[in-house]
């Protein structure tokens, strides 16, 4: 990956599409392990925004919205070569980007996520909108990532990531869920959503984040 071409990118656009990440070998490990995990029921359906207990419980609720299962990984905790793999990739952006953009990105989240045939996300922003009304910022959301696992994934099959360059037009551009390919964008300025697919998807999601800050 060029580290250099991606922060430019970011620099002037705001986001970036990237193909052939990571070498196959490391792709066929996420998709085994991603596959084993779906296999003993380890992912759970996803929760939307901040909800408070009550809220987290109301599962049909936040499948109206979004429908996908998630399985956070952790970077220092499992043993897979594959998933490591991710995470060293990850970190050298973080440090360019910090380097070059000085964004203060401390840390790296991330999940699998998994969509079941005509599964969705509808349109949302990724960093929390009340979090300047907050009297402490935890972590907020700098840079979002999808890594996509999606062999022999054709356009017609759908599932495309809808990504709206300018909210006054509504211009948007569509990026198909390709094998191996990771999308990156500015977690504060682009509003998207996930479309249904005739196929089940696989992705890993990702965002980079700063350090918790205290607004006094």
């Amino acid at each position: 990956m060029d580290v250099n071409f991606v922060v430019a990118a970011i620099a002037t656009q705001g986001y970036v599409v990237l193909d052939n990440v990571l070498p196959n070998a490391h792709v066929i490990g996420l998709q085994t392990e991603l596959t084993r995990l779906l296999q003993t029921n380890a992912l759970k359906p996803a929760k939307v925004g901040r909800l408070n207990a009550f809220e987290m419980a109301k599962t049909v609720e936040s499948q109206k919205i979004r429908g996908d299962a998630t399985f956070w990984l952790e970077e220092n905790a499992i043993e897979n070569a594959a998933i490591s793999a991710y995470f060293c990739a990850m970190k050298k952006l973080k440090i360019a980007l910090n380097q070059q953009l000085m964004l203060g990105v401390d840390a790296l989240e991330a999940h699998f996520s998994h969509y079941p045939i005509d599964a969705f996300y509808q349109k949302h922003l990724d960093q929390f909108q009340d979090s300047l009304a907050l009297k402490t910022v935890q972590q907020q959301r700098k840079i979002s990532s999808i890594f996509y696992l999606n062999a022999n994934w054709q356009a017609t099959f759908g599932g495309e990531l809808r990504l709206y360059l300018n909210e006054e037009t509504n211009d948007f551009c569509d990026i198909l869920p390709i094998e191996n390919r990771l999308v990156l964008f500015l977690s504060n300025r682009f509003w998207h959503e996930v479309k249904p697919a005739t196929q089940t998807r696989n992705s890993i999601a990702g965002w980079f984040k700063t350090r918790d800050t205290r607004l006094d």
